[in-house]
């Protein structure tokens, strides 16, 4: 699995996994059944801009309270477009996807007064 770095500017502590890594990026389907209980299928291509990216911390992708406030600033504002940059320099432009709700879910990981958390970071492909 591909590991990210930095969102944007911001250097994360711990790399991030990407949870949709092995998920299908090109083709999507709607499935609707007839009167007579027959299943009619329709593909097509999915855009690029409708593949999700989220975030997640897994076991060891820990964030410290500052570095997630970093994230939530960049995040709080509108039409935000980003980078994020994986282990071997790569990059790919996302922004948050607000539509799916909560853009940021956090956490504790060692204790409530830890520092440390665990996050859920949704954003989409551009």
């Amino acid at each position: 699995m591909r590991k990210v770095i930095k969102i944007g500017s911001i250097k994360l502590d711990y790399p991030l996994f990407i949870k949709e890594e092995f998920l299908q990026k090109n083709v999507k389907a709607v499935a609707f059944e007839t009167i007579g209980g027959s299943k009619i299928v329709y593909e097509s291509i999915k855009r690029s801009s409708a593949n999700y990216i989220t975030l997640i911390s897994k076991d060891s992708g820990w964030q410290k309270e500052a570095t997630i406030n970093n994230i939530l600033t960049l995040a709080d504002d509108i039409e935000v477009e980003t980078e994020i940059t994986f282990k071997d320099d790569t990059t790919l432009k996302v922004r948050f996807a607000y539509e799916l709700g909560e853009v940021i879910k956090t956490e504790d990981v060692i204790n409530e007064n830890g520092n440390w958390f665990k996050v859920e970071i949704k954003m989409c492909r551009i």
